[in-house]
C-alpha cells in the first residue's frame, strides 16, 4: 500500500505501526520509487523532522512476498 501526503518544513511527524504480520515502512520523498529515495525505512515506528516541505510517500509492505494481513498506520504531525 502506498500513502502520498504533503509535510510543510520544518514539521516534526510520527508514524507507527500495527500489524498483524511482518510489515515494514518505507518513507520517500518527492517520489512514487522507494529505491533511492528512501528517507527513513523501519518496521514499527518513525520519526522524522522534515527539513525540506514537499510531497512524501509512505509505502507499507510484508517482508517477505507473501506476508500480508490487517494493519492500522497513526500519523501525527507536532
Amino acid at each position: 500500500m502506498v500513502y502520498k501526503f504533503d509535510a510543510p518544513s520544518g514539521t516534526p511527524m510520527d508514524i507507527t505501526l500495527d500489524a498483524d504480520f511482518d510489515a515494514v515502512m518505507v518513507l520517500s520523498k518527492g517520489s512514487c520509487d522507494p529505491v533511492g529515495s528512501g528517507v527513513d525505512c523501519h518496521a514499527t515506528n518513525i520519526h522524522q523532522n522534515f527539513q525540506t516541505g514537499g510531497t512524501y510517500y509512505l509505502f507499507i509492505d510484508g517482508v517477505e512476498p507473501m506476508e500480508w494481513g490487517d494493519y492500522s498506520v497513526s500519523i501525527s504531525f507536532d
